[in-house]
């Protein structure tokens, strides 16, 4: 399905309503937007979604400059749809090559590649992969180059794209729920609350010998996610009582001094429309691959930009009227998209026909962002 015909959609940077100064994507899906990806690309500013709707979806966003009031240049980005593609059941994770393909995965237990048509017409898809039980996480990797699947049926496999079999697995003790991959590293978080961290340069081989896997410092509750630092060095995890860990791989691993935890998206008391404090979960964490500040999301409906190594926040949370189920920055790290959708973590009880299904796209600035000097 191609929606080259339907336009595009377009906000400036300046003089926006307070309650929603950010881009609201078109066309998004009918039911919850599970996750979120833009195309690894300096030059290709693609963002692809996937949805319990059993939908992928696909934007092209340009970013325009125009001269303002006071002949000042501003910025502002257009939204235009390029296609649709569908599995058999809801998707739950999404990935993409930096040369736009797409790769989703889901509750068919197939991962799906989606090559796009910009100009119109089907999309060609095929199928890469397949497990014995819905596939929680995919990543793309070029240095391999493979399409790496994480599982509920406690697998991890490897494949090469060109064959029905995969070209290597790692056979896990509980299910697969995260997982980030920044060569040479393959972080993998697990139900038991486990992170097992394996090193792909040269074979794919436990990080640290003998295998054994990190244990969270939040380790009481059950991760949601987990998102790699950009220089590759350790990893920040999620959990669904509202906190995050900083943990590391290299040489300081298990340093009190450098690794800590930390509550968020909760809400006060004194803060709370029934006056009772509120625990959230966190469902995204997505680092900012120029300044190494990272981003969290969660059921509260917030967002907020964090600096761990000075291990305080950047940037107020930004609150909407729904959780926020999936959210990640551009590759240049100049946008931060996030959907404001029910996540499914209550059950079909608290669904409503009237919750949000939108994808908003926040222009990010450097003053919000970049880690402060002392």
């Amino acid at each position: 399905m191609s929606w080259g015909g339907l336009g595009g959609q377009t906000l400036g940077s300046t003089q926006q309503p307070v309650a929603a100064p950010d881009l609201k994507l078109p066309h998004t899906q009918a039911d919850g937007i599970s996750s979120l990806a833009f195309a690894p690309s300096d030059t290709l500013n693609l963002v692809a979604a996937g949805s319990w709707d059993n939908s992928v979806r696909l934007w092209n966003l340009q970013e325009q400059a125009s001269q303002g009031l006071g002949m000042a240049q501003q910025h502002s980005i257009m939204a235009t749809p390029i296609g649709e593609m569908k599995h058999q059941a809801p998707v739950l994770d999404v990935c993409m090559s930096a040369e736009g393909n797409v790769f989703s995965a889901g509750c068919d237990n197939k991962a799906m590649m989606w090559t796009p048509n910009p100009a119109g017409g089907p999309p060609q898809t095929q199928q890469i992969a397949e497990h014995a039980a819905p596939i929680k996480c995919i990543a793309h990797v070029p240095q391999l180059p493979c399409v790496i699947t994480g599982s509920w049926d406690q697998t991890v496999k490897f494949w090469d794209m060109r064959s029905p079999s995969p070209a290597h697995q790692l056979q896990l003790p509980h299910k697969v729920l995260t997982m980030d991959c920044r060569y040479p590293y393959l972080c993998v978080g697990t139900s038991n609350k486990d992170v097992y961290v394996y090193n792909l340069a040269g074979g794919i081989r436990p990080h640290k010998p003998g295998g054994a896997p990190i244990q969270s410092q939040i380790k009481a509750f059950q991760t949601r996610t987990l998102s790699m630092f950009p220089d590759c060095s350790g990893f920040a995890i999620g959990n669904i009582e509202g906190r995050v860990a900083i943990h590391y791989i290299d040489h300081r691993q298990g340093d009190k001094t450098v690794e800590f935890a930390y509550k968020c998206h909760r809400v006060d008391a004194k803060e709370s429309p029934n006056k009772t404090a509120e625990i959230h979960s966190v469902n995204a964490i997505s680092f900012h691959n120029r300044y190494g500040a990272f981003a969290t999301a969660g059921v509260d409906g917030s967002y907020a930009f964090w600096d761990k190594d000075k291990r305080q926040r950047l940037k107020p949370p930004t609150r909407m009227n729904a959780p926020i189920s999936c959210a990640s920055f551009n590759h240049r790290g100049d946008l931060y998209g996030y959907a404001v959708s029910y996540d499914w973590s209550k059950g079909s009880e608290h669904y409503t026909k009237q919750a949000p299904n939108d994808i908003f796209i926040h222009m990010v600035k450097d003053d919000e962002i970049k880690p402060k000097k002392k």
